[in-house]
């Protein structure tokens, strides 16, 4: 299922199309399913801010892009081949859906959502391992919602009847979108659920061994960085944050002391907190990400960019994340966009649907009550991203890095991890005393 494949030849491409032309419009629904090299690079021209841009550069190497396009673009683009499709239904699946596959997937969000989250809940387990159960189950729901996607997809070739035998082309993405669904087994599917990526497709960039030495070696790496955070966390944070909050010596302060003494003590928590979230990021997306690949043969290695050299959040959120970014944008930004949102309601539903998933994986494992201050700080990324999105700091980019830092170091994760503390040991106080 998931193998390397040899480039199409563009002329089994140029027959089906003009086997379609004359049914449909200039304007036609295309399946990419190029499988370019693992570098997900476009010669670094593409400029886009989360919009239905569909380069390699935003969406990456081994991700099926989605966008109507002209024919004609077709024809003359040696680098991308495509198969096409009818137009009559939207790519992105989201219509023309029946009522036995939606409650088979209702049954399926249910257990992967709503059995952990009772799990969490009911029972006393700790925080940190509560947050990695609920985070998992998100992660395990995106991925099955996009192999839902893909699959519906494929099956709609087939409704349509698309004629894919007349695409004589032995790749084998082709073969196994001709055998839907006796392609489909369950290895290949839990194949898919381990692999570092949340969009499905059916075949991946994919390496020819694993290397042993390499997953040893991340696997170390990993085991450092845990005991490094542990006694950061519990030298340099855990006891300041500790003696800040006492709540009774705390409400003895006056207003304006308190706002001095809560300012002073979150300068002095900003730079283990940033240390702390550097060597998490490094543990997931660097070294986590790269076990996964290597056990799995993925290829594409592609998890995230140069994201500390962003120049505005827009820079930032794109490229900090990219597994999580490529699923939003094929999955989320691209459905809305076809579906009439304009890019700016599509960002704001973006990040409210983002807000509430991390306001989810916080307030349930700390058993707070949803105080809100996740979502909120979400909901200000947009406003952020607007302001550092603009000319002056694109061309002096030297000052819009050092923005983005100042903001990010000064009312980023130390202002988070504070409130959400302080939140916390409000909630251990009352349940001490009652």
């Amino acid at each position: 299922m998931f193998e390397n494949t040899d480039d199409r030849t563009e002329q089994s491409i140029n027959n089906i199309i003009d086997k379609k032309s004359e049914k449909e419009s200039t304007k036609d629904s295309v399946y990419d399913i190029s499988n370019s090299s693992s570098t997900g690079l476009n010669n670094g021209n593409c400029n886009c801010v989360d919009s239905n841009c569909i380069s390699s550069d935003c969406m990456g190497s081994n991700y099926i892009h989605h966008k109507y396009i002209n024919s004609n673009n077709i024809k003359s683009n040696n680098n991308l081949k495509f198969f096409n499709i009818n137009k009559q239904w939207t790519i992105h699946g989201w219509k023309n859906f029946h009522l036995s596959i939606f409650l088979l997937r209702c049954i399926n969000t249910i257990f992967i959502i709503f059995f952990p989250y009772l799990i969490v809940s009911r029972y006393d387990l700790e925080p940190v391992l509560s947050m990695l159960l609920l985070t998992t189950s998100i992660v395990w729901f995106f991925k099955m919602y996009s192999y839902h996607q893909v699959c519906s997809e494929t099956r709609k070739l087939f409704i349509d009847n698309v004629d894919l035998n007349s695409v004589d082309d032995p790749s084998l993405d082709m073969h196994y979108i001709k055998t839907y669904p006796y392609c489909l087994n369950l290895k290949n599917h839990y194949t898919y659920i381990l692999m570092p990526t949340m969009c499905f497709q059916f075949t991946y960039p994919r390496t020819e061994k694993i290397r042993w030495l390499q997953v040893i070696k991340h696997i170390i790496n990993i085991i450092c960085l845990l005991l490094l955070i542990k006694t950061t966390s519990e030298k340099y944070i855990y006891e300041k944050l500790q003696n800040i909050f006492i709540i009774e010596e705390f409400k003895s302060f006056q207003g304006n002391i308190k706002i001095v003494y809560v300012v002073d003590r979150l300068l002095q928590v900003c730079v283990p907190t940033l240390h702390l979230w550097f060597v998490g990021f490094l543990i997931i997306f660097h070294y986590w990400c790269n076990v996964l690949a290597e056990l799995t043969k993925f290829g594409d290695r592609l998890f995230y960019k140069d994201w500390w050299n962003s120049i505005s959040f827009a820079d930032y959120w794109r490229k900090w994340n990219l597994p999580v970014h490529f699923f939003i944008n094929r999955h989320i930004n691209k459905p809305l966009i076809c579906y009439g949102l304009n890019r700016k309601c599509s960002l704001i539903i973006i990040f409210i649907i983002s807000a509430i998933l991390h306001e989810y994986l916080i307030s349930v494992p700390f058993k707070i009550s949803s105080s809100g201050y996740i979502f909120c700080f979400f909901v200000i990324q947009i406003p952020l991203i607007q302001l550092t999105n603009n000319e002056y700091l694109k061309k002096h980019k030297t000052v819009g890095n050092f923005c983005f830092w100042f903001i990010l170091c000064a009312t980023g994760q130390p202002l988070i991890l504070f409130v959400y503390y302080y939140t916390w040991s409000v909630t251990q106080a009352y349940h001490k005393r009652f």
